[in-house]
């Protein structure tokens, strides 16, 4: 598919615009120590009979959340997996894909090109990605990049160019 030579696309862009960057390990890191904070708690609590289901469920809980915080943190640690970074207003880019049908690809590869955006989200969209269109994003919409593909010979195929909005 030629969503990574969209992102090599972006990062070549003037200026560094867009950079590629592994994802922040904060979250897994909370969840990690939350899961921690399960154990500890679960040992000041007395042992008595009443306690057993309340200590059974903290331990069943503190397990899930260390071992996922734990599987997050070496996955992000150490997969390829890189996202897109606006250098401008310092976030990830958001990826949007709307779907069109066939008969709406010219009026689509139009909009795009002319970086008309608003108007292209406004279009009536289809179940069926015949013509798709690819958009990385900002939160805040100040940097937009779209790109058109069809599929052909069952395999996405860009139909226009990086259209790039900052």
């Amino acid at each position: 598919m030629a969503k990574y030579d969209m992102c090599e696309a972006m990062c070549a862009l003037p200026e560094g615009v867009v950079t590629m960057r592994r994802c922040s390990l904060v979250t897994p890191l909370v969840i990690f120590f939350v899961g921690v904070l399960l154990f500890v708690c679960n040992g000041f609590l007395e042992g008595g009979s009443d306690m057993n289901n309340l200590k059974s469920a903290i331990v069943l809980f503190g397990a899930v959340f260390v071992l996922l915080g734990g599987a997050m943190c070496v996955i992000r640690l150490g997969g390829g997996g890189k996202a897109p970074w606006c250098e401008k207003e310092s976030c990830f880019l958001k990826k949007e894909e709307l779907k069109f049908s066939k008969e709406d690809k010219m009026n689509v590869v139009n909009l795009v090109e002319s970086q008309d955006f608003t108007n292209l989200r406004q279009l009536k969209q289809a179940n069926v990605s015949a013509v798709m269109v690819v958009i990385w994003k900002t939160p805040s919409g100040g940097f937009e990049a779209a790109q058109v593909f069809e599929y052909a010979e069952l395999e996405l195929q860009p139909v226009s160019k990086l259209s790039v909005k900052a």
